[in-house]
């Protein structure tokens, strides 16, 4: 993050970027909840008394392979270990549809690649039965700045920059933190010329991130290799405000232009960014809670704004309208962490969340003016 501050009035900058693919419901860019349930191409090779057995052991272990998959993307690491292995009957259940490809047998072998649809409703049933949480859903896409520094300059494309030129070529893996890159036009060349060089314009950020479709931005910085032939890595979140203080630094053992150590930089920000958001949103539903919220309205279109922002919260189950009037709505409220955790992403959606007499909470917008029942006690309020 230093060498990036003390060049941002050095920025060498070209539109060339790359578009990082097409968003499809399959493809490793997708950003739906339905495809971290979702697991191609897993090769299995198995061998046998014949070619029948060969081809269940090796569907089995795909099947093995491909849970593995499941559970790195949706819960944290250090639930993995204290969870038991499905049964195989327990595992076939599991999957919805599975699609062997490019098989090959002989007499006692056989080798395939598989795609499995899991349910994904099974999988969490499983996991609530073993007191295990998980994620509910995946985050907003993250919008990912690559930008290479060599001691006298940034250079974000152009050809010169070998940290946007590895990335620009992956197929992004499926996760619980989409990633983007941009796709190049003349608007994003003069957003990005403006954001590199210092120029913080809040509707600009604004502007990249609606286009996008992007939750937040982040700049993954790479350095030249110093004399140890360490390459060194930041990362740190591009907000209205400019870059954030706290950022990510790390560094990997031997020069960058390897794409070997880009891939292990890279992998390195995956879990970095995932991790994060698992801590975040993790959900024991297994333990869910119960809340009831009075919500004050004015119009109906209060309560439009508000459902839209409950349906955002990973960590709520679901949500049921159990009384109307024509001031006030009835839910209750079904949310798998602490009503602390509860409360501070309601806040971070700009809703307030405040208890009341008698077990019943208040809920209402910030800028909802009518955030009062008219002191009309909870219990009266149904």
């Amino acid at each position: 993050m230093k060498a990036f501050a003390a060049l941002l009035k050095k920025v060498v900058f070209t539109a060339c970027f790359v578009a990082a693919g097409a968003l499809s419901p399959f493809s490793a860019w997708a950003a739906s909840d339905d495809s971290l349930y979702i697991v191609q191409k897993v090769k299995a090779d198995k061998t046998a008394g014949n070619a029948a057995a060969a081809r269940d052991y090796a569907i089995a272990e795909a099947r093995k392979t491909a849970y593995n998959t499941i559970l790195d993307r949706v819960i944290i690491d250090d639930e993995k270990p204290k969870l038991p292995m499905p049964s195989n009957a327990e595992l076939v259940n599991f999957i919805s549809e599975m699609v062997v490809m490019n098989e090959k047998t002989s007499s006692v072998r056989c080798m395939s690649d598989l795609d499995f649809r899991f349910n994904g409703a099974e999988v969490k049933k499983f996991l609530e039965r073993h007191n295990t949480g998980y994620i509910n859903t995946v985050s907003d896409p993250v919008l990912l700045l690559p930008i290479y520094t060599d001691g006298k300059s940034i250079i974000f494309a152009d050809g010169k920059n070998p940290w946007f030129d590895y990335l620009s070529g992956l197929k992004m893996p499926v996760s619980v933190v989409p990633l983007l890159l941009p796709a190049g036009d003349e608007d994003d060349s003069e957003q990005m010329q403006a954001l590199l060089s210092g120029r913080y314009d809040s509707e600009n950020i604004e502007n990249l991130k609606k286009k996008y479709g992007a939750g937040k931005i982040v700049v993954a910085e790479m350095q030249e290799y110093d004399e140890a032939k360490n390459t060194a890595f930041s990362l740190y979140e591009l907000s209205e405000k400019g870059l954030e203080s706290d950022s990510f630094n790390f560094t990997v053992s031997g020069k960058g232009t390897s794409d070997k150590i880009k891939a292990a930089a890279f992998a390195t920000i995956r879990k970095k960014l995932e991790q994060e958001w698992k801590q975040d949103n993790v959900v024991y539903f297994s333990e869910a809670s119960v809340i009831t919220a009075l919500i004050p309205l004015r119009d109906m279109s209060e309560w439009v704004n508000i459902k839209k922002k409950l349906d955002k919260m990973p960590i709520i189950e679901h949500y049921d309208l159990k009384a109307m009037k024509k001031d006030r709505l009835q839910v209750n409220i079904i949310f798998g962490r602490s009503i602390d955790r509860l409360t501070e992403l309601m806040n971070s959606h700009n809703l307030i969340l405040e208890p009341l007499d008698g077990g019943v909470w208040l809920l209402y917008g910030k800028k909802n003016t009518s955030s009062s029942l008219d002191n009309v006690p909870a219990e009266k309020a149904k």
